[in-house]
């Protein structure tokens, strides 16, 4: 078959276009995904008092990333947008919030950075609430 410039472009356009679409629906989907959190979050404050000690402690972890995950969701949001469709680059653009070309200091501070609180923070809370499980069994008091 010969080559046709303009039917492979086409498609690399066409393609780019569907990653695009891709990239900001799950934007999206992460961001409705952090809302129903956020509401279930305060559903279950209501219930505050029924909570033990370990629900309370990753109750307060989950609550207390709430702001991390929201700044890194509006970095996805502001990389799917910077992308315009329909045009073809060699290396991909997208400004200050592009995935590959953007600024590393925006990178770094509202992907990486935020990754690494939510992440550091949750498994802090995992050391602290088995480290409260084992003194509970050697004093006899826990399960």
């Amino acid at each position: 078959m010969p080559y046709n410039p303009d039917s492979s472009s086409t498609s690399v356009v066409d393609s780019l276009n569907k990653a695009i679409t891709y990239l900001r629906a799950s934007a999206m989907v992460s961001l409705v995904a952090w809302g129903l959190i956020l509401v279930s979050l305060v559903i279950l404050s209501r219930h505050w008092g029924a909570f033990g000690r370990t629900a309370r402690a990753f109750y307060i972890a989950v609550a207390g990333s709430m702001p991390f995950l929201f700044i890194r969701i509006l970095y996805a949001i502001l990389a799917a947008w910077a992308y315009k469709k329909g045009v073809v680059t060699v290396v991909p653009g997208g400004g200050k919030y592009g995935l590959i070309t953007g600024d590393v200091g925006v990178l770094v501070g509202m992907r990486v950075l935020m990754e690494f609180l939510v992440v550091s923070g949750w498994v802090a809370t995992g050391f602290l609430v088995g480290q409260q499980g084992e003194d509970m069994d050697v004093k006899g008091e826990g399960v």
